[in-house]
């Protein structure tokens, strides 16, 4: 949360956290994952625990839906028979990231009131991209149709870890407000120099991510039921 948005605030909080903001390790953490869409779609894949889509073959099967619902699963041969048109994956990556955005307003809101309560560093809208249907009409003309469920995600960079009672207030204040331009669920990161505060992360629904030496690599750390992963990412969905 930069320092000149940090004005902003409610003033009861403004000074509760985020005390190295404006110092540049925390800038240049930000900027580097910020302007790395693969790293960014990565942690997003390895957040959902997603691997990369598998090619299409002769033995693939697709349902296939009309107005009353599904009515039956059809090979892959007769899916290009009735299309006309064969499919392929625009990328492996089953996440499509729609936009990004730096210094999310965080919004809390009551009956009576509302107001900002802070700005979380980095806000993403994207899409999970799922294995194709097929629409059928009522003329039996066949068509392909794109199967995705949008998604938002919320990340928290620390360049710094601040002490554990002001890292939960932040954690706590952010995940019981809502991102003004992000509606719908929201996946929560924190981002921060070391492991030691992933177990206080993911008591908190959030995961963590970790930087190294260089600012450059981020290794998303396990959660509560997923393996520790690091650094990786055919096609028209």
């Amino acid at each position: 949360m930069a320092g000149s948005a940090r004005q902003k605030i409610d003033p009861q909080i403004r000074d509760m956290f985020d005390l190295e903001v404006d110092k540049p390790d925390h800038d240049r953490i930000l900027t580097t994952l910020f302007g790395d869409d693969g790293t960014l779609l990565r942690l997003l894949e390895e957040l959902h625990g997603l691997e990369k889509l598998s090619p299409f073959t002769t033995e693939s099967e697709f349902n296939v839906f009309s107005d009353q619902g599904l009515f039956k699963v059809i090979s892959y041969d007769a899916a290009v028979e009735k299309t006309g048109i064969t499919p392929t994956w625009e990328r492996a990556s089953p996440v499509r990231m729609s936009s990004k955005q730096l210094e999310v307003p965080m919004l809390w809101a009551s009956e009576r009131s509302s107001r900002i309560i802070g700005f979380c560093d980095i806000g993403i809208s994207y899409q999970l991209v799922k294995w194709p249907e097929l629409y059928a009409t009522t003329r039996g003309e066949y068509s392909w149709r794109r199967n995705v469920v949008q998604r938002h995600a919320l990340i928290e960079v620390k360049g710094a870890w601040p002490t554990v009672g002001n890292l939960v207030r932040q954690l706590n204040l952010y995940r019981h407000s809502r991102p003004v331009e992000l509606t719908g669920h929201c996946q929560l990161l924190l981002v921060g120099p070391d492991a030691s505060m992933n177990e206080i992360a993911c008591q908190h629904q959030y995961r963590l991510a970790t930087f190294d030496a260089s600012g450059k690599t981020f290794t998303l750390q396990a959660g509560d039921s997923a393996p520790a992963r690091t650094l990786t990412t055919e096609g028209v969905f």
